[in-house]
């Protein structure tokens, strides 16, 4: 089941993937195909963003992510942030169907045309929200 912090962030994704049609955005899931698109349906579709599932988690491993400790997504901040997205956004766990782990580790990245990462890494602790904005101004974008 996807987490507040990963709907937010994908939100964010896809609203930056309408802005601006040349980038090709990209987003990873590690549920299973069936709850994946359950979830992209509750959201309202995928829209400009691609939706990868790689419910074995081998990409997750490619970029470095892996399972994470109890600080990283236990933490009183990633708490208080998950509440405040619940209470002040309205982002809240949708029920969509079993998958997914969350114990492992998210990220965001930028790539060039080149495959240069130009921007970013695995988050910090699993309330933290990337900064998609600052991402695209490394690739030259506004």
């Amino acid at each position: 089941m996807p987490s507040k912090v990963a709907e937010k962030i994908f939100l964010t994704l896809r609203a930056l993937a309408n802005r601006h049609p040349q980038l090709r955005c990209i987003a990873i899931s590690q549920s299973p195909a069936v709850t994946t698109q359950k979830w992209l349906n509750a959201l309202g579709g995928a829209w400009n963003v691609e939706v990868i599932v790689s419910s074995d988690r081998a990409l997750y491993a490619e970029w470095g992510l892996g399972l994470s400790n109890v600080y990283y997504l236990l933490n009183p901040w990633t708490q208080v942030a998950q509440r405040r997205l619940g209470t002040e956004e309205g982002i809240w766990v949708r029920d969509v169907g079993e998958g997914g782990c969350r114990w492992l580790m998210g990220g965001s990245w930028a790539v060039d045309e080149l495959g240069v990462v130009r921007w970013g890494g695995a988050a910090a602790s699993a309330d933290e929200l990337a900064d998609l904005a600052e991402g695209l101004r490394t690739l030259g974008g506004r």
